[in-house]
């Protein structure tokens, strides 16, 4: 095993060439993974009306897709810390993306929800496996700068998942063609992923005292790390808003403002595509920052999501439009700020041997106890309001309110990030 990566040294464990392909290997399946989740936003009212679906239905297609992703983040970060990284994320990639052609050939409710459901068991580990690949694969001074790079890719593959299945949608006339097109990258991709380097399963770090810990205890044991529990509770309550404004803000615009698919799918996408800007920024601004002030990392995060969920808010008192639209836009920055150096930190408190766990708990408590339940209780609270667009604008208004609450413990997390992570740096320079 390289030297580096238990130090933490300012090498390439790999080499350059190798770390770039690594980064633009792991973004690529990133931005598929997020075409693959947001295209069903962009056809869902189209579906909905094709297939007599209700709104709490829809919610729970992909309540389900994210309870999947949920469920099975943890076990399978574990697994993917003891076995292989690359072998993992080719498998899953290999996996979504055949998942994604069958919920094209749905034609009820439960022949959606099924493969759906499995769309996401199959994405619930990649950013596990992807994240401490690249954080291993780059010296620590340039992570959070890398992870900017790798979270760029959610609000691109958001935006064109929305832009071009919306595109596609009303192209064929068909709302289940976008799922065919969108599968056959997945599987390029994820096959590529079977040739990157990877680093053997980390030793236990002198000191770290996790000799002997089974599962359970591993992933408890996060939840005694102050800033990362703090982070956790921030990173629901973001999930929360994320992933409610994802997944209806497409049909709120078809419904509030007469438009098709395609206008709402670029509409949306270019909401999604202004992330772009907000996650570059946010790990640049984070490592830059980080120099003066060692709360940086996660002093960031809180401001942009308070920013972002406040201009949000505003967006829907004005129904996205004119101004309404130029405050989404400026959502869109904000509400990406934050990510890159929320990542950075979970593998920045925690040894190089549960750094996949530490990410994967985050998945599993933000899916599981935010974004699971937020689409199918927006569907609720919509069918309840009358199905329209007033009823759906109430629903996400309350939703949005959580990027609020995110931000105030992302705040209460900078407090113990510094401790908690120079605690890791002395067990890492020990060893």
């Amino acid at each position: 095993m390289q030297k580096s990566i238990s130090t933490g040294n300012s090498e390439y464990p790999f080499g350059k060439g190798q770390a770039h392909f690594i980064l633009v290997v792991t973004c690529l399946l990133y931005l598929i993974n997020y075409m693959d989740r947001q295209v069903f936003s962009v056809v869902q009212e189209p579906m909905r009306l094709a297939l007599g679906l209700t709104d709490t239905q829809c919610g729970i297609i992909q309540t389900a897709f994210v309870a999947g992703m949920g469920l099975f983040s943890l076990p399978l970060a574990y697994v993917v810390d003891r076995w292989s990284r690359k072998k993992a994320i080719g498998v899953m990639a290999i996996l979504w993306s055949g998942f994604t052609f069958l919920t094209g050939l749905g034609k009820n409710f439960i022949t959606l929800l099924i493969p759906r459901t499995f769309v996401g068991l199959g994405e619930a580990g990649f950013t596990s496996g992807g994240t401490p690949l690249i954080t291993t694969a780059y010296p620590k001074r340039l992570r959070a700068t890398v992870l900017g790079i790798f979270n760029v890719v959610v609000p691109l593959g958001s935006a064109v998942g929305m832009a071009l299945g919306g595109f596609i949608a009303v192209k064929y006339n068909s709302w289940s063609a976008p799922f065919f097109f969108f599968a056959i990258p997945g599987v390029i991709v994820g096959i590529l992923a079977f040739f990157l380097k990877d680093y053997k399963t980390a030793p236990v770090v002198k000191g770290s005292d996790q000799k002997g810990e089974n599962f359970f205890s591993s992933a408890l044991s996060l939840l005694k790390i102050p800033s990362l529990l703090r982070l956790y509770i921030g990173y629901i309550m973001l999930q929360i808003m994320f992933i409610s404004i994802l997944t209806w803000l497409p049909t709120y615009m078809i419904r509030a403002q007469d438009i098709k698919a395609d206008s709402a799918g670029l509409l949306t996408g270019v909401i999604g595509l202004l992330g772009i800007v907000g996650a570059f920024l946010g790990g640049v601004l984070a490592d830059k920052w980080q120099k003066t002030n060692p709360r940086a990392r996660m002093l960031v995060p809180a401001i942009a999501m308070v920013t972002g969920a406040v201009c949000m808010i505003a967006a829907f008192v004005f129904n996205v439009q004119g101004i309404g639209y130029v405050l989404a836009c400026l959502f869109g920055v904000f509400s990406t700020v934050a990510l890159p150096p929320l990542t950075a930190v979970t593998q920045d408190v925690t040894p190089l041997e549960k750094r996949g766990q530490a990410w994967g708990m985050n998945v599993l408590l933000a899916n599981l106890l935010g974004a699971a339940w937020a689409p199918v209780m927006i569907g609720i609270l919509s069918d309840a309001l009358g199905a329209g667009a007033s009823g759906l604008k109430i629903a996400l208004l309350i939703s949005t309110s959580f990027g609020i609450i995110a931000g105030i413990f992302f705040f209460l997390s900078s407090r113990h990030y510094p401790q908690d992570a120079a605690r890791i740096s002395q067990l890492a320079a020990a060893d």
